[in-house]
């Protein structure tokens, strides 16, 4: 299947004359922290070690979206409470991201399910 490249029909033309599509409702991925961005891979490193690459991957079902959540709700509140034991603000971004697949999974499930 060949690719094809998206276009908004709106042009930006810089000083060289170079003319692009125009970077209006595309995702700003340089605006992200590049400092947690660290930190989190870090977090996905030590849990590697522990889990096994990919573990958590694995997570499918209504039981690991409750766990997901059960976790980032327990990470929020230690990360608000200046808890240092861990690296808690990474850890309730990465359950909530776990969380998001579980839910992306589930509703590709149903969908499935449909036909």
């Amino acid at each position: 299947m060949p690719y094809m490249t998206k276009d908004s029909g709106a042009r930006e033309q810089f000083p060289s004359g170079m003319m692009r599509d125009t970077q209006i409702g595309k995702p700003r991925y340089d605006l992200i922290d590049r400092a947690f961005l660290k930190r989190w891979a870090a977090l996905m490193a030590r849990g590697a070690v522990k889990y096994g690459e990919e573990n958590w991957r694995q997570a499918a079902g209504e039981p690991a979206l409750k766990r997901f959540r059960e976790s980032a709700l327990r990470h929020i509140f230690q990360w608000l409470d200046g808890d240092t034991t861990e690296d808690h603000a990474v850890a309730v971004a990465f359950n909530i991201s776990g969380a998001c697949m579980v839910e992306e999974k589930m509703k590709q499930h149903e969908k499935e399910l449909a036909f």
